[in-house]
């Protein structure tokens, strides 16, 4: 019993899509089912609110959140490392009292 949940797609620009959230609509609107996501202004207490929310998606447990940047432009100017994009943090295991 896999499930595919798409949360990015690499590579992937069009004179219409310039943000994350954008190509994730776009995928949705393909049949795909999507990870959860929000758009907030600032790294602030709107991220463990979201973490909270999503923590028991449909019965899939989760350890952490991805926070990225929306715009694709920017996040991929950031570049990478060996071991990860600079565009994005995980926050694993979050403490949420």
């Amino acid at each position: 019993c896999l499930s595919f949940i798409a949360w990015d797609a690499v590579n992937f620009y069009t004179d219409e899509i310039f943000t994350l959230s954008e190509r994730l609509a776009f995928l949705q609107d393909l049949g795909f089912e999507i990870t959860d996501f929000d758009t907030i202004g600032k790294f602030n207490k709107d991220i463990i609110e979201f973490f909270k929310k999503s923590a028991n998606r449909q019965g899939i447990p989760i350890d952490g959140l991805v926070v990225k940047y929306n715009d694709c432009k920017y996040y991929d100017s950031l570049g990478n490392t060996d071991h990860h994009f600079r565009g994005g943090i995980a926050l694993k295991h979050m403490k949420l009292n």
